[in-house]
């Protein structure tokens, strides 16, 4: 059982969650530092409540080191957008990234996050994709996992995968 302190976070987490997956004006969206997504809790909430596209993009990325970029893109975007900082979100790509990338790979990955913090380059944040960009968005080519398991999985390995990470059958 969890404390009600526990609970209100979670909750308060689930609530951003579906705000950052279904807004279209970001730019309106207020990360509450109580809900923010950090190292420390990003392994815990993503096993329960991320929603099945960043679960899945989550934990392919810890099993294999690496994604290929509109998935590395959405997940890091998704982070940015559950109020996860720049260093942050660096420093956890680093960790999975380090033993499969070069440094040159690294430092790209690197710029690339902090390009979306608008941080470096012309200096302009970008917005998370919602479900809308995720669905209408490149479908996922071999060895590739972005996308929406509701629109570009086959129904079986949806089945499969919400009955094993989300207990629905």
């Amino acid at each position: 059982m969890l404390n009600s302190d526990v609970e209100n976070q979670m909750s308060g987490f689930i609530r951003k969650t579906v705000q950052v997956m279904n807004s279209t004006n970001f730019d309106d969206t207020v990360i509450n530092n109580q809900y923010k997504l950090t190292l420390k809790n990003v392994d815990m909430l993503s096993k329960k409540f991320f929603p099945p596209c960043m679960q899945h993009l989550n934990k392919k990325l810890k099993d294999n080191n690496h994604l290929k970029h509109e998935g590395r893109r959405q997940l890091w975007l998704f982070f940015k957008g559950c109020g996860m900082d720049a260093n942050e979100n660096v420093t956890y790509f680093q960790k999975h990234f380090a033993s499969k990338v070069s440094n040159s790979d690294l430092k790209s990955h690197i710029y690339n996050i902090q390009h979306a913090y608008g941080l470096v380059g012309k200096k302009q944040p970008e917005r998370p994709k919602n479900c809308r960009n995720i669905i209408t968005g490149p479908a996922p080519k071999k060895d590739e996992h972005h996308g929406c398991p509701f629109i570009h999985w086959k129904k079986e390995d949806l089945k499969e995968y919400l009955k094993r990470n989300y207990e629905i059958s």
